[in-house]
């Protein structure tokens, strides 16, 4: 492959940057901005995470949230409010029910699982452990699904 400063010039800082994370993959500068590009070219076309939809598709499987320990679920953050851009993710806002394995894995897993229902990268935070001005500012938008 091409070296990349052929292409493209970067500063001294963004290209060190890039050589320590390409370095820490045990990639090459180029095969990470390479990656990166691909990455920024996929979502080109894609359009914003859309409330009503997100809405529609995680209702489609409230019963399997429900089985998961998910008591109630809210979408709050940028498509709550409808300035998500296409990179945006879907910020989801869970209470589960007595008994709901919260463990790490078991949350990891079913942020996975809302993922691959929404077509689109999902951000779960579990209610009981938000406190203050961060709990107040998600609720503020917060929009109720299940």
């Amino acid at each position: 492959m091409s070296d990349t400063s052929n292409l493209v010039r970067l500063a001294g800082p963004v290209h060190d940057r890039l050589r320590i994370a390409a370095s820490a993959r045990g990639q090459t500068v180029e095969a990470l901005v390479g990656t990166l590009v691909d990455g920024f070219l996929a979502g080109e076309g894609r359009a914003a995470p859309a409330l009503g939809e997100v809405i529609t598709r995680l209702r489609q499987h409230a019963e399997t949230l429900s089985r998961r320990g998910i008591a109630a679920l809210w979408v709050f953050g940028s498509v709550a409010r409808g300035d998500a851009r296409p990179d945006s993710d879907v910020d989801l806002l869970a209470e589960f029910g007595p008994g709901a394995s919260k463990t790490l894995i078991g949350l990891a897993s079913l942020r996975a699982e809302i993922t691959e229902m929404l077509g689109v990268r999902a951000d779960l935070v579990d209610r009981a452990a938000m406190h203050g001005a961060v709990r107040s500012a998600a609720e503020r938008d917060a929009v109720r699904v299940i």
